[in-house]
């Protein structure tokens, strides 16, 4: 049974977007968001992965919203952003648990690294957004065990 992640082993060493939209494809390209409209439909995926040699576990994210307005309807203001986020973990094996023969991460290291992941995401994206026309756009808080369920049916990272 691997150890539960103790924080101080692990090292964010890289973070960068590897995409990030900001469209707006309204008749008006100056259109701001007006208050009621600070809503966004907002679809994830994660995927994680890792390189036991190097210690190494990546975290890659996906996220795109629409603005919607205060009837729910979608508004030609939307967004995607996909990072690419790798954690240095000190003695990995430590961490790692037998899948279908393989030695892998364990769940617990992988839900603790996407919920560190996405906590950065909310911050690096909301600087992304300010003075933009998607600057009312926050990434919600959310229980990490549905970050791991895709919610946008067509991303593949």
């Amino acid at each position: 049974m691997p150890q539960a992640p103790v924080l101080s082993d692990i090292q964010l060493v890289g973070g960068y977007f590897l995409e990030c939209a900001i469209l707006n494809d309204a008749d008006d390209p100056i259109v701001a968001l007006a208050a009621d409209e600070q809503r966004f439909q907002i679809h994830n995926k994660v995927v994680p992965g890792f390189d036991l040699a190097d210690e190494k576990v990546r975290i890659e994210l996906l996220v795109e919203c629409q603005a919607q307005n205060a009837n729910g309807e979608l508004l030609p203001v939307r967004g995607r952003f996909r990072l690419y986020l790798t954690f240095f973990v000190q003695d990995l094996t430590r961490y790692l648990e037998e899948k279908a023969g393989e030695q892998v991460p364990s769940q617990q290291l992988i839900l603790t690294l996407i919920s560190v992941g996405y906590s950065t995401a909310r911050g690096l994206i909301a600087g992304k957004t300010r003075d933009t026309v998607l600057q009312g756009f926050v990434l919600p808080l959310l229980d990490v065990r549905d970050l791991i369920k895709p919610t946008t049916p067509d991303a593949a990272p």
